[in-house]
């Protein structure tokens, strides 16, 4: 199986894992808090998130994902630079967002 290959079912095996936490998330979250369950829950579903950003660096790259530094490196200074910035500003509006949001602002 190629890594393009591997990737793409790994992308779609999040997705799928992904959809069935968020269809029986309800039967968990009664009466409001669902207690331990509820809340371990929600931190259980950053994690297809993870498999899904794997999946697509090995579908994009057609590196394992262990080599992917490598890829990374060997890129030239004009592709590199503007996708760190990009992704650093990307990541910063997402944590101030969700952090705005936990803060009720």
């Amino acid at each position: 199986m190629s890594v393009r290959m591997r990737g793409l079912l790994v992308t779609i095996g999040s997705v799928l894992v992904a959809a069935a936490m968020f269809w029986f998330r309800p039967l968990v979250d009664v009466a409001g808090g669902g207690g331990a369950l509820g809340g371990a829950l929600k931190y259980l579903m950053g994690l297809p998130v993870i498999g899904m950003g794997i999946g697509l660096v090995e579908l994009a790259t057609g590196l394992p994902i262990q080599q992917a530094d490598t890829g990374w490196q060997k890129a030239p200074g004009l592709v590199k630079y503007p996708l760190a910035i990009v992704g650093s500003v990307l990541f910063l509006w997402g944590f101030l967002w969700v952090v705005s949001k936990a803060l009720g602002a």
